[in-house]
């Protein structure tokens, strides 16, 4: 009995196929695992309250301008909902949330 090279090719695709599904639901299923046990939280961008204090190069608006042509213009404009980092002032500083976390534990399946 003779399998033509049509059936062969077929089947061959057929096992890719199952195999590339497999993979991808182990994928997808752990994501959604990992995504289902983080505490996620929103930060309100209306306010800086959610943050420790920030220093003056830190500010809230409804987007930003740059200039590509000028080094380091950065032009906020009006509104709230961006938080943007103008790398002004005497001192800039990074800014924090003042959520309070603990250390998590990993499991990485390879």
């Amino acid at each position: 009995m003779k399998i033509s090279k049509v059936s062969t090719h077929f089947r061959f695709l057929i096992q890719i196929l199952f195999v590339c599904t497999g993979f991808l639901c182990g994928i997808f299923s752990n994501i959604q695992a990992q995504t289902d046990a983080l505490p996620f939280a929103e930060i309100d961008l209306n306010n800086l309250e959610d943050f420790q204090s920030a220093t003056e190069n830190w500010q809230l608006a409804g987007g930003v301008f740059m200039d590509t042509y000028r080094d380091h213009h950065v032009q906020p404009l009006e509104g709230t909902g961006v938080l943007i980092n103008t790398a002004e002032g005497e001192q800039p500083q990074d800014i924090y949330t003042s959520w309070e976390h603990g250390d998590r534990t990993w499991l990485l399946i390879s």
